[in-house]
């Protein structure tokens, strides 16, 4: 569920964005936000690589089974808590606010070169916007109750998580046309979405974690299963995966008036021979999903940049259709919508391809099982 917690929280915060009167540019804005904060709880894998490859020094064996045995001690057990969503959602929000009224308050103070004024200033500045404060007293907490239940590295790992999206919604609101509001909103759909995407994968997290264990509750997710065969149950949650990258790129067509039908290939029915090959090696589960991703990826992405390469392309926005402006800046515009329009056409040929391939490859796990 790597992709599709990014194209999930896009699709979501685009089309709640989009009901509220927000502009264009807000709106791709805000998705792109949430879609980038809905990654973020997947770094802590990072982590979890660093503490892998310490295990292998100390004796531990390589393999896929051996690294998420080490690595779910780590991976999931944090950033993929509700406490850690809502709070990181607050973070950003406060930095925010405290980026904006600082950037506004001393537009109408004359800044000295005295160091010492100037940090008097932003003191002030932070004082007056409590968001912050009490955004960082609540982080504080949760950080503390990670270091009492779970120990120093899983409350490092939220402290870093936390300091990452406070600079993400400070940068955010220096550089976009934002508000605080929308930004801590994108936020909140990124990672408040997120842990719900992984009940599809291996063990749920912990959702309430650190609360949970502070009071002594046991309150879990379950894991979803779409069937008892364990081939089936990971083309299950492949096309859950489709869907949701399905749902990313239709919000992102309509949001800059595109059809998405109108950027796929034919080409995209070759992946239909993907089952033929797939018939001739075991079928994959859940345990070395691997040899299922690092094939069908390869040969949809393959399809698709070759029909973005080569496929003469057609305008369809219809901004297009005005005469050509011969300056440079015209010859830029043209550039720069015949990439889009060949990046999408690409995109959507390979999401095709993928859909096609695990049509047709479940088509005939079915016919062999049944």
């Amino acid at each position: 569920m790597f992709i599709g917690h990014e194209f999930l929280a896009f699709a979501l915060a685009v089309g709640l964005s989009s009901q509220t009167g927000a502009t264009d540019v807000q709106i791709r804005s805000v998705g792109l936000l949430a879609a980038i904060a809905a990654f973020l709880p997947d770094l802590d894998v990072g982590y979890a690589i660093i503490t892998y490859a310490l295990a292998i020094a100390s004796g531990a064996p390589i393999g896929w089974g051996a690294f998420w045995g080490v690595a779910n001690s780590v991976h999931r057990t944090v950033t993929h808590s509700l406490p850690i969503g809502i709070t990181a959602a607050l973070i950003a929000w406060g930095s925010a606010n405290f980026i904006y009224h600082t950037s506004h308050s001393t537009s109408n103070i004359k800044i000295t070169t005295n160091t010492g004024s100037n940090l008097i200033i932003y003191i002030l500045s932070l004082y007056r916007e409590q968001s912050l404060i009490l955004a960082g007293v609540i982080g504080g907490s949760v950080v503390i109750g990670f270091y009492i239940t779970a120990g120093v590295s899983a409350s490092a790992v939220a402290a870093i998580f936390f300091i990452i999206i406070g600079l993400l919604g400070g940068i955010t609101c220096r550089q976009t046309v934002l508000t605080a509001n929308q930004i801590g909103a994108a936020i909140a759909i990124g990672t408040i979405t997120h842990p719900f995407g992984d009940v599809f994968m291996a063990t749920p997290p912990p959702l309430f974690a650190p609360i949970t264990s502070l009071i002594g509750w046991h309150i879990e997710l379950t894991r979803f299963t779409f069937a008892s065969h364990p081939t089936l149950n990971l083309l299950g949650v492949l096309f859950i995966e489709i869907v949701f990258i399905w749902l990313g790129v239709s919000a992102f067509a309509k949001v800059t008036q595109r059809s998405v039908r109108a950027y796929v290939d034919r080409r995209a029915l070759i992946a239909a021979g993907y089952a033929l090959v797939m018939l001739s090696f075991q079928p994959p589960t859940m345990a070395d999903a691997h040899r299922l991703g690092f094939t069908i990826v390869p040969l949809a992405i393959s399809i698709g940049v070759w029909s973005g390469v080569s496929t003469t392309t057609k305008f369809c926005d219809e901004r297009m259709s005005e005469p050509i402006d011969t300056t440079t800046a015209g010859y830029r515009r043209i550039i720069a919508v015949l990439t889009t329009d060949r990046s999408l056409r690409a995109a959507v040929t390979s999401l095709s391809a993928l859909t096609i391939a695990g049509v047709a490859y479940t088509t005939a796990m079915l016919f062999i099982i049944l």
